[in-house]
């Protein structure tokens, strides 16, 4: 792994949450915490943050040597639960997010349910219910919503990192 050329780091049960690679543009991000604040981004904001961030490859370092891209995909399915205790503002901006990204959310009614890869959980839950989850084998989402493209549609996508050799002995291929 090199950083920004080469972020490496799984994307299948190798690592929980949404998965930032390590040397990639959200690894230091992924050790905060975020909270609601400042102006709330709208539809058409994240409509653009997707269209310009995550709906593009990314080859950052742009070697002629070497291709290195970073891309998101949409998870194919998250499960959204919403507990008691959850906030009207988060639900819409989860289920925004979870829209601009063409991820099929599916409203789940217990939160250790294993229908789905991964449960967005809005609000809290009980230290039961997080035993259960795991006993189920069920990647849980604790991350709050907030109206920040750039972090919120992290929490529906995979890192993805990709690299090509484009050389043979220090001569440049085709």
């Amino acid at each position: 792994a090199i950083v920004q050329r080469q972020p490496f780091g799984g994307w299948k049960r190798s690592a929980v949450g949404c998965g930032p690679k390590a040397g990639g543009p959200f690894y230091v991000e992924a050790f905060g915490t975020w909270s609601q604040g400042g102006v709330a981004a709208t539809e058409a904001d994240f409509v653009r943050v997707w269209e310009e961030y995550f709906a593009v490859e990314h080859d950052p370092s742009a070697l002629a040597c070497e291709r290195n891209v970073l891309r998101f995909r949409p998870l194919p399915s998250v499960g959204l639960y919403v507990a008691p205790d959850a906030g009207p503002a988060a639900v819409v901006i989860a289920k925004l997010a979870q829209r601009v990204a063409g991820v099929a959310s599916i409203v789940v009614v217990n939160p250790a349910t294993g229908s789905v890869e991964r449960v967005r959980v809005i609000g809290s839950l009980s230290p039961d219910q997080l035993a259960a989850c795991h006993l189920a084998g069920v990647e849980l989402d604790l991350t709050q919503p907030v109206a920040d493209p750039m972090v919120e549609l992290r929490r529906w996508v995979r890192e993805q990192s990709i690299s090509w050799t484009r050389h043979r002995h220090g001569r440049l291929l085709d």
